[in-house]
């Protein structure tokens, strides 16, 4: 058996869209594989809607690049390429499920698959392609509830101190809008591309919007899930200040350093020893497994995220 890791994320898109259209799309341009680059292309297979409301299917990176040799252990250097065919590679899946209820993508790991930057790639394409000019998407991971909770539970924000590695690099490519959108460009004007660090301070008797803080960890939390994705997180940090009430209905300061726990759970397959297709029922089962066990905290983020929004 094989545990295969599964994260939520929050999925933001033009509010005069819908991603479940977008998923279910099954026009032929649609269907098309999108062109990464010279070596992966990436597909969506399989996709589904489901009795509760869900969409379930795969996102399928085909890749021809780093392919190893075959060998024959002991059989000196008879190393051999495998035999692909023209335009053939290795096939990565990543099963997702998403929740429209809660606007959130159940994604499977697979280091050799898609991310959530590359989802965006995919999706920006086929707006391109589709000629919808005013497409944006953007994927952000679910912090476990404890982190909204402290930070939704101040009465008064105090302070926000933020660091990020390579700003001028990851910004601007996963930020459409935002305070922090406005702060990469600085970062590019004075060409500071090793880190970007900043600290904001409210008044004795005034609050930093919480609106605004939501934004901020938002837009952090894609910054850092695409910098381990890279090997960049290093140095990354946001830590957050502000008071909350204790027993008695005194101020007292809490600090909520975020080091991203993301909402995440595992499912178990068994996998062959050379797969023949992409598992996609075994992985389907999985994922659904996931879903009814977070469905719960899912919900509850949710809606402390709204009510953050709204303050």
């Amino acid at each position: 058996m094989v545990n295969k890791k599964v994260t939520c994320y929050s999925v933001n898109i033009p509010e005069s869209m819908d991603f479940v259209q977008l998923l279910l799309d099954n026009e032929e341009s649609s269907l098309k594989p999108f062109v990464l680059d010279q070596y992966r292309t990436i597909e969506l297979k399989y996709t589904q809607i489901q009795k509760n409301g869900s969409i379930v299917g795969l996102f399928v990176t085909t890749s021809r690049k780093n392919i190893p040799p075959a060998h024959k252990p002991g059989n000196g250097d008879d190393y051999t390429a495998l035999p692909l065919d023209d335009g053939q590679g290795l096939a990565y899946p990543n099963v997702f499920l998403y929740d429209p209820q809660f606007k959130v993508l159940y994604l499977e790991t697979n280091r050799m698959g898609v991310s959530p930057s590359k989802i965006c790639a995919y999706f920006e394409a086929r707006a391109i392609r589709d000629s919808i000019p005013t497409f944006w998407i953007e994927i952000s991971p679910l912090l476990k509830k404890e982190a909204y909770e402290r930070v939704e539970n101040m009465v008064r924000i105090k302070y926000v101190n933020l660091k990020l590695a390579k700003p001028t690099g990851l910004l601007r490519n996963n930020l459409s809008k935002g305070l922090l959108r406005g702060l990469a460009s600085i970062s590019d004007q004075l060409n500071a591309d090793k880190y970007m660090q900043c600290s904001f301070t409210a008044d004795k008797v005034k609050s930093l919007k919480k609106g605004e803080i939501l934004n901020i960890i938002d837009s952090f939390g894609r910054i850092h899930s695409e910098a381990t994705e890279l090997g960049r997180e290093k140095g990354n940090k946001l830590i957050i200040k502000g008071n909350i009430l204790d027993e008695d209905g005194a101020e007292i300061e809490d600090v909520v350093d975020f080091l991203l726990n993301k909402i995440d759970f595992r499912f178990s397959i068994e996998e062959p020893i050379i797969a023949s297709n992409l598992q996609f029922m075994d992985r389907k089962n999985g994922i659904n497994t996931v879903y009814m066990k977070l469905y719960k905290e899912v919900s509850t983020v949710v809606d402390s995220i709204q009510r953050l929004r709204k303050e």
